[in-house]
């Protein structure tokens, strides 16, 4: 049987110039000029011709038959990558490695949309760490994990969302044939941004484009132990994180106390079972 582990808390140039000299009759002068204005009128044309396939596809985007949103979706993460530069990014690689849902314990965020009116531009969103079921394609929300409620944030008529998580447990797993270590990093204050994209009648949903910020306190920090593979001893996420990148004051005291986080990831479609 394989044992599950568990961590806990409450990123010359050269320049050549050759000058040639030749002499040129009168009559090379008119010459030059007529294919100047050839040029100049066939950059007129090929400008009309731009300027009115622009216009076509704006005409086009303006045309489009919006999409049918239904009230509800469900959604499950199939990527995730701290953008560069952002605390966190160190851990890309074994996160793209874990998302792999043909592993027994892969990395499993869930988002729950419901309420979903864009007349209204309303939209009620939550996530967490999930857990495989037996039915393969289904998920149930991990229980070891805090499960907050619907966040109120808003939707257009394109799709495009926004709303702010007050908390987010990501679940960070390292498999092993013979054991799994689990490691819950707490988020906070979770902005969650991207764009729904649908079938005119609103099947198929997809989020290809989304973006989250949010933060790590160093004081939850201390407390998360990870390992980095399946032979490495766990270190505290606050070695990960390094301390000397604290970046975001999220007291309000004027101290850096926390690790602001900024990361992309896409979506597809799933079914969480309540």
């Amino acid at each position: 049987m394989t044992a599950i582990k568990y961590s806990h808390a409450p990123g010359a140039l050269c320049l050549v110039l050759v000058g040639l000299l030749a002499a040129c009759g009168p009559s090379d002068e008119p010459s030059a000029n007529n294919t100047n204005n050839t040029n100049n009128t066939n950059n007129t044309q090929n400008n009309t011709t731009n300027n009115t396939n622009n216009t076509n596809n704006d005409n086009n985007l303006n045309n489009a038959d919006p999409v049918a949103y239904r009230s509800n979706y469900d959604m499950r993460l199939t990527s995730f990558a701290f953008v560069a530069g952002s605390p966190g990014a160190s851990l890309n690689t074994l996160l793209a490695q874990n998302f792999d849902q043909e592993k027994n314990y892969p990395v499993i965020v869930l988002i729950e949309m419901v309420d979903l009116n864009v007349e209204a531009g309303t939209i009620g969103i939550r996530g967490g760490s999930g857990l495989k079921t037996t039915t393969e394609g289904s998920y149930i929300w991990d229980a070891e994990t805090v499960l907050q409620d619907f966040a109120q944030g808003t939707i257009d008529e394109a799709g495009n969302y926004e709303a702010v998580l007050p908390h987010l447990d990501f679940v960070a797993t390292v498999e092993s044939s013979q054991s799994v270590s689990k490691t819950i990093i707490p988020i906070q204050q979770l902005e969650f941004r991207g764009r729904i994209r649908a079938e005119a009648n609103g099947s198929s949903p997809t989020i290809d484009n989304g973006t989250i910020k949010g933060f790590v306190t160093k004081e939850d920090a201390d407390q998360v132990m990870i390992a980095l593979s399946p032979t490495s001893p766990p270190i505290a996420l606050t070695q990960v994180l390094n301390a000397s990148r604290l970046n975001h004051d999220a007291s309000g005291d004027g101290t850096l106390d926390a690790w602001m986080l900024n990361a992309t990831f896409t979506a597809i479609e799933t079914v969480i079972v309540d």
